[in-house]
């Protein structure tokens, strides 16, 4: 029988932050999350109390993946790797029909997601693990975030510092000017800004 994974929603968008921004893309988001950050945009996947999540099967997500025919798909959440023996599984029956298997994750767990790119965005209070990966990308300025410490003995092909979006306009633009002001500093970093917000897609 197929593993059930609790999904909060699928939907197809455009990549809007990180590397391959801009790129067409399935987005799985799972239920639940350790994390629960004050400045969270998608609270309502923290928890699935309320009966919001559908539970569906590792291959009814997999055949949804493929009907879309979209070589890229994002496993986001919440925190999707609390969800790690069935997303897993998802992982190795997308892997025929999909090159880039893009897991958004806070790094504080370490297992093992074989060919799927992990994008790690340490969050404060949390435990920062996952240590090597495709992409770490760190929101910025929060209180007790150091991005070059958390850079210290990583190994990520990509390291991304991105606005923290709040809701004053004066903070916000405060928020990206810090962050270009750091990446002009550190050319090492790049600026992740948040596009799909910018273009109101979800």
């Amino acid at each position: 029988m197929s593993q059930e994974l609790l999904v909060s929603e699928m939907f197809i968008s455009i990549l809007g932050e990180g590397v391959y921004v801009g790129n067409p893309a399935a987005f799985v988001r799972l239920y639940g999350c350790n994390a629960k950050c004050d400045f969270c945009d998608t609270k309502y996947a923290w928890d699935a109390s309320e009966g919001k999540g559908m539970r569906v099967t590792v291959d009814e997500v997999a055949k949804w993946i493929k009907s879309t025919n979209l070589g890229t798909v994002v496993f986001t959440g919440g925190e999707p790797t609390l969800q790690v023996a069935a997303l897993r599984a998802l992982c190795q029956a997308v892997w025929g029909f999909t090159y880039n298997r893009i897991i958004e994750t806070n790094g504080s767990t370490i297992d093992k997601f074989p060919d799927c790119l992990m994008t790690v965005s340490p969050k404060q209070g949390m435990p920062f693990v996952r240590k090597e990966g495709f992409e770490l990308k760190i929101v910025y300025p929060l209180e007790g975030v150091d991005p070059l410490k958390l850079e210290e003995g990583t190994a990520f092909n990509y390291y991304s510092i991105q606005p923290l979006d709040v809701p004053d306009e004066k903070k916000r633009q405060a928020n990206r000017d810090a962050c270009v002001k750091f990446v002009l500093a550190n050319p090492e970093w790049r600026l992740s800004v948040q596009v799909h917000k910018i273009l109101g897609c979800r």
